[in-house]
């Protein structure tokens, strides 16, 4: 079976605005599924620093991120 990774990226446009919405899907280990969206090139850019270890601050952070996150923890039985 193939997962997707956290750098593997899924592109939807926005029908509304055009612009390209860059998804990475988390949780290849298993222990966690998040799906995190960036929107734009800015957003594009910013997971880009964010793939190759570039530091980056919370102020950067949050001063250039554009997007939605969401988190599913799996029910353990």
């Amino acid at each position: 079976m193939d997962l997707l990774a956290d750098q593997d990226l899924v592109m939807i446009k926005d029908p509304a605005s055009g612009e390209m919405c860059y998804c990475s899907v988390m949780g290849a280990l298993g222990q966690v599924y998040s799906l995190q969206v960036y929107i734009g090139s800015e957003g594009y850019q910013l997971f880009k620093r964010i793939a190759v270890g570039q530091p980056i601050t919370a102020g950067e952070f949050f001063a250039s991120q554009r997007g939605v996150s969401s988190s599913l923890c799996p029910v353990v039985n």
